[in-house]
């Protein structure tokens, strides 16, 4: 997680910790690791914290996932390190399920205006309020590559 995909981290790890080890990579670039101590803490999972904009921090990252070998990953953070990230992942371990932050602008902030729609290159529609898909899908709607 970084920044703001705290506070969804902290919804899907109450919910996911109470039948799984949860772990947590956390980038303290905009958060207090003070801050993180007081909210997370659950569980018998590994709090790391790294900063996602250090080079030097990735191979720690790397290390971790090769490691662990997870089968399901959240990344809650920007496009920018969804794309960083994500590439990462796809190539140390494949395999992963993997959910992301829906980081669309939404317009009208109920997600029932549809203007908050992307068309992919086949033509299909998605409204991205509500945009659940497939990880391989994500190419077709920003034409971008994981």
């Amino acid at each position: 997680v970084k920044g703001m995909g705290l506070a969804p981290g902290m919804l899907a790890a109450d919910y996911l910790w109470r039948k799984n080890r949860v772990d947590w990579i956390i980038d303290t670039d905009k958060i207090n690791e003070e801050l993180i101590s007081d909210y997370i803490g659950w569980g018998d999972g590994i709090i790391k914290y790294l900063s996602l904009a250090k080079e030097e921090d990735r191979p720690e990252l790397v290390r971790l996932l090769e490691r662990e070998q997870y089968n399901t990953i959240i990344l809650l953070t920007s496009d920018y390190y969804l794309r960083e990230i994500g590439a990462i992942i796809e190539e140390i371990s494949p395999s992963s399920k993997l959910a992301v932050s829906n980081n669309f602008h939404i317009c009208c902030g109920e997600g029932i205006c549809g203007s908050c729609s992307a068309v992919d290159s086949n033509g299909e529609t998605y409204k991205m309020c509500k945009c659940q898909n497939h990880k391989n899908n994500i190419n077709n709607l920003f034409d971008t590559a994981w």
